[in-house]
């Protein structure tokens, strides 16, 4: 029986310490604070806001911290009263030696402090990882069309990823550089002062004078490591134009131009990477040596400064204090410089892109599944559409009326605005209008996401990512498609005319077509495109020049079978450089320099000059 008791007691005993354990592991990984924002506040420095958020993170950090320093300079304070016992033969032995181990207590609790530091920070860093990271996705989605051309894709994909690890690494890494070494620095000046006696103004001066020095040499490190990303980022994006337009190079004869730039830009690396070294290396020789200057500089002050004699305690205390706890935090305080310059520059390269101008609403990720399979065809009036960009006009008061089903053609000069045109109808510009309706629903009372899903759009240039010609026609990587999908996917190959071709694929619809289409030719892109358009049945297509890259014969094909029977009953809008099939659309609007100057049928419009114009170029271009 009282095996059991003691067994059971044992048990018990366990299940609380668990109990204890846990419920302290989750305090300190998930500290209590109040929730993220919802989104960066433009008008606020990115930096004050990732500072101040979760604040009730940040008290305990600053607490743990000064606790950290006090319990470090505990060791030389207990063992200097355990030496001076020992020396003065004062004090009971015992007293004595529970002051050592006193001291080796308040070093392991320094040791576990800075460790809980370290995961407080670990796991703060990922909560504002995930923050920036969803604020990124936001912007991407919302971000309006004109200024989408901005930033490329590499610099995107930066902001993405070393950008955002730079933040990441800021957090993880300088927090706890910031509350292990920046709070010991200030403190030790004031404890010498205080406790051991010793003048604080020359170890002070010092450790100022260590910290300007420091200053200079992390900023000059950090403009060249900021050099030598920038210059690493250029040759990246360059060898991704190259990889990715390599067989087009290579045609041209322009690859050696291409690889001649690349080799200049490694070579430039490498010499940046070089002075970086350098750099780090005086660095890391200023702040090996600066302990050494210190314990000078407190040998001197007591030789010479110093009015009291110095017992045993004083002198291992001092050494123990200078020698010893400064030790790390001198070394690693450059390094907390350098990793705030570095995350500045990348806090400022995010914050400029966050700032550049959304659209006030907040995009339903869920709207363009809901219209997918809206059939029929709607109307769509617009009055009074202008845009302004940089100060400049680009499209000026443009009315449309478009009937449902009606097939129109909007031709017009390179550069007229005719694609922009398109996408202010989409909602991707800033366009402002007196009115615009799709059918009886008022544009205005919804988000931009909702109102593209009442548009299928085949743009100018195909869009095709790394999957299956099936993938890439349902915008879908289901490996397990429903019969529904695989019929639809075959009736679009079809009216598209790319059967015909599929049957020399070898997996026909489930054939990889490479990163960006590079197994299909321009004609089967465009064909893709409106394949595309044809499974997901939107009510308002946009064709944005659709057939540049076709033959004769494939055009009238598709114009016939797809164009003008399929979609028949859809609200069709063609941007167009092709006259030739202008017999086949219903109504003709002629852009010039931001406005339509002209509309109506073939018929009507077949002698007016601008019209003429286009056809005059057309004939030219087709005899050369």
């Amino acid at each position: 029986m009282n095996d059991l008791a003691n067994s059971g007691t044992k048990k018990s005993l366990l299940n609380k310490y668990q109990s204890f354990v846990n419920g302290w592991s989750v305090l300190l990984t998930h500290p209590p604070s109040k929730p993220l924002p919802d989104s960066i506040e433009s008008s606020k420095s990115l930096i004050l806001q990732i500072l101040s958020m979760r604040l009730g993170v940040k008290n305990l950090l600053l607490i743990l911290g000064v606790l950290y320093s006090l319990l470090g300079l505990m060791v030389p304070i207990a063992h200097k009263i355990a030496v001076d016992n020992l020396s003065q033969g004062i004090g009971k032995p015992m007293v004595t030696l529970e002051l050592f181990i006193l001291g080796f207590v308040a070093l392991a609790a320094n040791k576990t402090i800075a460790l809980v530091i370290s995961m407080i920070c670990q796991r703060e860093s990922f909560v504002v990882e995930d923050w920036l990271s969803r604020s990124l996705y936001k912007k991407g989605l919302t971000l309006r069309g004109e200024y989408q051309g901005e930033k490329s894709v590499g610099e995107v994909v930066s902001l993405m990823g070393s950008h955002l690890e730079t933040i990441t690494i800021f957090i993880k890494d300088l927090f706890p550089a910031f509350f292990t070494s920046f709070i010991p620095i200030v403190i030790v000046p004031f404890v010498l002062k205080g406790y051991f006696a010793i003048e604080a103004w020359p170890v002070f001066t010092v450790v100022v004078f260590s910290l300007i020095v420091s200053v200079f040499m992390a900023k000059r490190c950090s403009i060249l490591f900021q050099e030598f990303i920038l210059l690493y980022e250029k040759r990246d994006g360059i060898i991704n134009e190259w990889i990715q337009n390599n067989l087009s190079l290579r045609t041209l004869g322009w690859s050696e131009s291409f690889e001649d730039k690349i080799e200049d830009l490694t070579r430039e690396i490498i010499h940046q990477r070089s002075k970086v070294v350098s750099w780090s290396s005086w660095m890391n020789n200023f702040t090996g040596t600066m302990p050494m200057f210190l314990n000078i500089i407190a040998i001197l002050t007591v030789l010479y400064i110093h009015e009291n004699s110095l017992t045993s305690g004083d002198v291992l205390g001092i050494l123990w204090v200078l020698g010893i706890f400064l030790v790390i935090p001198m070394r690693t305080l450059p390094w907390v410089f350098v990793m705030y310059f570095d995350a500045s520059v990348s806090i400022d390269r995010i914050r400029e892109y966050l700032s550049l101008p959304s659209h006030n609403t907040t995009p339903d990720n869920h709207a363009s599944k809901t219209q997918d399979e809206k059939s029929g065809s709607l109307s769509l009036k617009v009055q009074g559409l202008t845009l302004h960009i940089n100060g400049q006009t680009l499209l000026d008061n443009i009315d449309l009326n478009i009937q449902e089903g009606e097939f129109v053609a909007v031709i017009g000069d390179v550069g007229s605005g005719k694609t922009l045109l398109m996408e202010s109808l989409r909602g991707e510009t800033n366009a402002k209008y007196k009115s615009y309706y799709i059918g009886d629903l008022n544009v205005e009372t919804i988000p931009p996401s909702q109102l593209r899903a009442y548009f299928s759009t085949i743009p100018q240039e195909p869009f095709s990512f790394a999957a299956t010609v099936r993938e890439n026609i349902a915008l879908s990587y289901n490996s397990n498609p429903s019969e529904d999908e695989l019929h639809k996917v075959k009736s679009a190959l079809q009216f598209a005319n790319l059967n015909k071709d599929l049957a020399a694929f070898p997996d026909h619809m489930n054939t990889p077509i490479g990163e960006r289409g590079v197994n299909l030719s321009g004609g089967q892109k465009q064909r893709l495109e409106l394949a595309r358009a044809h499974f997901h049945n939107r009510p308002i297509i946009i064709l944005d020049d659709p057939l540049s890259a076709l033959d004769t014969n494939t055009e009238k094909a598709i114009v016939d079978k797809l164009l003008t029977k399929a979609w028949s009953d859809k609200t069709r809008i063609m941007v167009t450089h092709r006259l030739s099939f202008l017999d086949s659309i219903d109504r003709i609007l002629i852009v010039k320099a931001g406005r339509i100057v002209a509309e109506g049928t073939t018929e009507s419009l077949t002698n007016h000059p601008e019209l003429q114009n286009l056809i005059h170029l057309e004939e030219s271009e087709s005899n050369e």
